[in-house]
């Protein structure tokens, strides 16, 4: 017998204070990038993404599901809260082959082709790239910005 479960989704962390990042990214995958993969939102009991914003984040498209950490993980045990549920979205993540991201990170091509240009995530099922600097200094904004001037050659002509 075959399985209709996907194998590949994509898994956010998410709380109410980053909802509105979760709502872009959704709309950016979905619209921009036409990824139809599932995603998963993650979260840790009604406190932390309350009823009515899941059921916001619900109607930003197709195949949206919520995990409950509190429900799968002791909270008593392992007390998760904010960045800390990253590692246990990705274990309680429901795909074989998942990709965890932040609610503000930004695509620039499908994330669908990562398994596919990248043989070493491919072969460990591992890929890790760097998040942003917040409190960087002021020399690295000036930096990045003229970075940005200039797509790079690896891009796809929008």
């Amino acid at each position: 017998m075959k399985s209709t479960e996907p194998s590949t989704g994509i898994v956010v962390g998410v709380m109410d204070s980053f909802a509105n990042e979760a709502v872009h990214l959704i709309g950016f995958l979905r619209n921009v990038h036409r990824y139809q993969l599932p995603i998963a939102i993650a979260y840790v009991g009604d406190a932390d993404l309350k009823p009515q914003t899941r059921e916001f984040l619900m109607k930003q498209g197709n195949d949206i599901i919520f995990i409950d950490l509190a429900n799968i993980f002791d909270q008593h045990l392992v007390h998760l809260e904010g960045y800390a549920i990253k590692p246990f979205a990705l274990l309680a993540s429901p795909y074989p082959r998942t990709i965890l991201m932040d609610a503000d990170a930004v695509f620039f091509s499908n994330p669908d082709k990562l398994f596919d240009e990248y043989p070493s995530l491919r072969d460990t099922g591992a890929l890790f790239f760097h998040d942003r600097n917040i409190n960087s200094e002021p020399d690295r904004h000036d930096w990045l910005g003229r970075q940005l001037k200039q797509p790079a050659d690896t891009l796809p002509p929008a």
